[in-house]
C-alpha cells in the first residue's frame, strides 16, 4: 500500500507515439498543437514530427497529463489511500485515433485494468489534452470542468467492481437486460460525477426538477424499446445516448442515499441537498464523505431503490 500520492507509478504516454514505427502521424495531424512546428527540418532532412522543438512538446505534453493527474489524486487521496495500485497508465490520444465519440474528455478503462493487479488505466482524450495545452500557453486557469475530469475517472476506478457488474447487462441481447443498463448508467455516472456536482457545478438546480426529469427521460427511452425483439449494439448504443446520466445522476443518488442512510446520515445528505438547491459551499470533507456513501450502493440495491419514481410495473424483473 502507497504511503502517498507521490508514491504512486504514474505512466502517462502518446498513444500512438509520433515517433513510434508505423504510427502513421504526420505533421499535418499535429498542427493543433501550441508551438507545434510544422516544418521538414532540411539541415537533418528529417520529418517534422522529429525535430528536436517538437520531440521536446512531446515530453512536455506527458509530464503536463501527469501533473494534472496527480492532482487529482491528491484531491481524491482520503478514498484511494486504502487501494492497493501498482500502476495507473494513461494513454493520450494525441491523434484523436482511439474514441469514435467527439465530445469526450477522458475514460477510466475498466476493461483494460485488473483490481487483482493494482494496475489501472486511463485514456486522455484530445479535448481534455487541448485545454492543458491552452491555458498553459496562455497562463489561465482551467475551468471548472477540465479541472474534475480526473476525479470523476478516479471515482470510477473507486467503482471497478459495480462497473464491470453492471457492463453485463448492457453485453446481453435481452431488452429488459438493456433497460437494467439504462438505469445503472445514472447509479455510475451519478456517483462518479458528485464531485463535480457538489462543488456547485449543477445544470439542473432542484432534486424535483431532477426526479421529473428522470422520469420523462425512462419513459421516452422505455417506449422506444422493442421487449419482444432481441437488441443488438445498435439498439444498445441509440438506448445509452445522451448527457442526462451525468446531470441528472447525482441527484437521484443524493436523494436514494438519504432514504438509504435515514437513520444514521439523514441529515448530512439532506444539508447536502439543501446547499446545492441554494447554491451554498458543501465542505470537501463532506463531499468525500457522501462519495464514499455513494460507492456503497451498489447496483441490486440502486435497481430496487429506484422503482420508487415509477409506477408498479416500470421496471423490468
Amino acid at each position: 500500500m502507497r504511503k502517498s500520492p507521490e508514491d504512486l507509478n504514474v505512466f502517462a504516454y502518446l498513444a500512438p507515439h509520433p515517433l513510434d514505427d508505423f504510427s502513421g502521424i504526420e505533421g499535418d495531424f499535429l498542427t493543433w498543437i501550441p508551438g507545434f512546428l510544422n516544418e521538414e527540418d532540411k539541415e537533418e532532412e528529417l520529418p517534422a514530427i522529429y525535430r528536436e522543438c517538437n520531440i521536446k512538446i512531446y515530453d512536455e505534453i506527458e509530464a503536463l497529463t501527469e501533473f494534472h493527474f496527480r492532482n487529482s489524486i491528491k484531491n481524491m487521496w482520503p478514498l484511494l489511500s486504502k487501494i492497493q495500485f501498482h500502476s495507473l497508465q494513461i494513454a493520450i490520444d494525441i491523434s484523436g485515433v482511439l474514441t469514435k465519440q467527439k465530445n469526450t474528455s477522458a475514460t477510466y478503462l475498466h476493461d483494460k485494468s485488473s483490481q487483482i493487479e493494482g494496475k489501472y488505466s486511463f485514456r486522455l482524450d484530445r479535448n481534455l489534452l487541448h485545454s492543458y495545452l491552452q491555458a498553459k500557453a496562455n497562463i489561465t486557469a482551467l475551468d471548472n470542468h477540465d479541472q474534475s475530469v480526473w476525479e470523476h475517472e478516479l471515482i470510477h476506478l473507486l467503482d471497478h467492481e459495480e462497473i464491470l457488474k453492471g457492463t453485463l447487462y448492457g453485453l446481453s441481447d435481452s431488452p429488459s437486460e438493456n433497460f437494467k443498463y439504462f438505469f445503472l448508467k445514472f447509479r455510475e455516472e451519478g456517483i462518479a460525477n458528485l464531485h463535480y456536482v457538489l462543488n456547485g457545478n449543477t445544470k439542473i438546480e432542484k432534486l424535483d426538477t431532477a426526479i421529473k426529469v428522470f422520469v420523462e427521460f425512462a419513459t421516452e427511452k422505455k417506449a422506444k424499446l422493442d421487449f419482444s425483439k432481441s437488441t443488438d449494439e445498435a439498439i444498445v448504443e441509440e438506448l445509452l445516448s445522451g448527457f442526462e446520466y451525468y446531470n441528472i445522476g447525482p441527484w437521484i443518488i443524493l436523494d436514494l442515499l438519504r432514504d438509504q442512510w435515514e437513520n444514521i446520515h439523514y441529515e448530512m445528505i439532506d444539508n447536502c441537498i439543501k446547499n446545492l438547491e441554494n447554491k451554498q459551499p458543501i465542505e470537501q470533507e463532506t463531499i468525500l464523505e457522501i462519495i464514499k456513501l455513494g460507492l456503497q450502493l451498489n447496483s441490486i440495491t440502486y435497481l430496487k431503490m429506484v422503482e420508487k419514481y415509477f409506477d408498479k410495473g416500470f421496471m423490468p424483473l
